[in-house]
């Protein structure tokens, strides 16, 4: 049955980096919806949300996804907080496949600390500050995130080693 692959997961846990090289293994397109928002809006999202606000921009999530065919092979990388706004995480669960890249605060720390000016959320952060942002908005978001069908580690393994983990649960041979 071909349906899309919905990767969810906190900012930096590899939904894109990840979702691509899965899309390209299956021979199916690969869509991003900040992307996705991004082209139909002609601005980034860092701009949407300083100009239109967060619930503008989840109301924009929102129209993205209930727009996705849930009949196309697809991989597709949601926003961070997409899963927990609007219902979206049972709506995902209904249109496909989900699966959560479950990644440890401090990686997450890791990778998130050279991107503070490309994420509207921790803009301008310091390192201690930006540690609570991660632990304050995984324990709100984490209730979301366990609703998905799976879950991978994306900790320390290979890309390898996670897109392998993400085809067994997809049983694609």
């Amino acid at each position: 049955m071909k349906q899309p692959i919905f990767l969810i997961g906190f900012m930096a846990s590899g939904k894109t980096t990840i979702g691509s090289q899965l899309a390209e293994f299956l021979k199916c397109p690969f869509l991003d919806t900040d992307r996705i928002i991004e082209e139909k809006k002609g601005v980034t999202v860092a701009q949407l949300f300083a100009e239109q606000g967060e619930r503008y921009f989840r109301d924009l999530e929102k129209r993205v996804v209930e727009g996705l065919d849930p009949n196309a092979l697809t991989v597709v990388a949601v926003g961070g907080g997409l899963p927990c706004y609007n219902g979206l995480i049972d709506v995902l669960n209904s249109k496909g496949i989900t699966v959560y890249l479950k990644t440890d605060p401090s990686v997450l720390l890791k990778r998130l600390i050279h991107a503070l000016e490309e994420r509207p959320l921790i803009e301008g952060m310091g390192e201690e500050e930006l540690k609570k942002f991660i632990s304050d908005k995984l324990e709100e978001r984490e209730p979301f995130y366990r609703k998905a069908q799976h879950t991978v580690d994306a900790n320390n393994d290979t890309l390898k080693a996670i897109i392998q983990q993400l085809l067994l649960h997809r049983k694609i041979r």
